[in-house]
């Protein structure tokens, strides 16, 4: 790429963006101040401060379409030129005009529990840990149904704790794949504790959170929901990237490709 060969995104073009492209195909690049980041960012991202971009640039993967966002689209500006300006990439390097200020969709806060995953682990256990959060989801809706009675949108929540249910049958497939001898879906996941939600959180904290609701509570535990499919999301999206280069990268990336699908269900079903 030659300098100022990038391209300006607006927030419609973006969301046609990510509602268009496999999740292999691209990656999303915070460019602000990691207190920024930990306030609030889109999910799936990765923090790059625009003060690192000269020395980590080539963590970033070549082969991959580039998203820079900052606050306003100022700082990304510069990451965009600065990333066009060297002979590394090899696909299309964007600047999200108007920042995170123009994004009205979900944000999260704070950086991915990346500690539930064990990285110096087997890969027996990245699996195992992922079934677990995915079993912790569904102990969560099921909590839930037990609190919410006969409402409009009972229906949802439980597609929902299936959806969860069939997503660790997808991490079991992929796990299958690998040609390890393990234990059958149904022993594997029932010997599984659930203690923790995707995200990392434990279902006692988000169950405080829903008894708190004092009133608009479909609101309110939507809200809740998209939070922890959105978290699940930004969690998968950061460990494909810290598998970067490995067999395993894009298994994780088809999970997030799949919580993806599960925050439509949400927003669709409830909202």
């Amino acid at each position: 790429m030659q300098l100022d060969d990038y391209f300006e995104m607006n927030m419609e073009q973006f969301r046609k963006f990510r509602k268009e492209k496999d999740e292999s195909e691209y990656l999303v690049v915070d460019v602000r101040f990691p207190e920024e980041y930990e306030e609030e960012h889109i999910p799936g991202c990765v923090l790059l401060p625009l003060a690192e971009i000269n020395a980590r640039l080539t963590e970033l993967p070549a082969d991959r379409d580039i998203v820079f966002y900052c606050h306003s689209g100022k700082r990304s500006r510069t990451a965009a030129l600065f990333a066009t300006s060297v002979p590394f990439f090899t696909r299309n390097i964007y600047n999200l005009e108007g920042g995170i200020i123009s994004f009205t969709d979900k944000t999260v806060p704070d950086y991915p529990v990346l500690q539930v995953f064990d990285f110096d682990g087997s890969l027996s256990e990245l699996f195992r840990t992922a079934m677990n959060l995915e079993r912790g989801a569904e102990k969560f809706y099921k909590a839930v149904l037990q609190e919410i009675g006969n409402v409009p949108y009972r229906k949802t929540i439980q597609i929902l704790g299936q959806a969860e249910l069939g997503h660790a049958r997808l991490i079991y497939s992929l796990w299958e794949k690998t040609g390890e001898k393990i234990p059958p879906f149904k022993e594997l996941y029932s010997s599984l504790p659930g203690d923790i939600v995707e995200g990392g959180k434990s279902i006692k904290s988000h169950l405080e959170k829903l008894h708190k609701i004092d009133n608009n509570f479909e609101a309110r535990l939507l809200e809740i929901v998209l939070e922890i499919e959105h978290a699940a999301y930004d969690l998968y999206r950061t460990v494909a990237l810290r598998l970067q280069g490995t067999e395993n990268e894009s298994s994780f990336i088809t999970l997030a490709e799949a919580e993806k699908g599960h925050m439509l269900l949400a927003s669709q079903g409830m909202g």
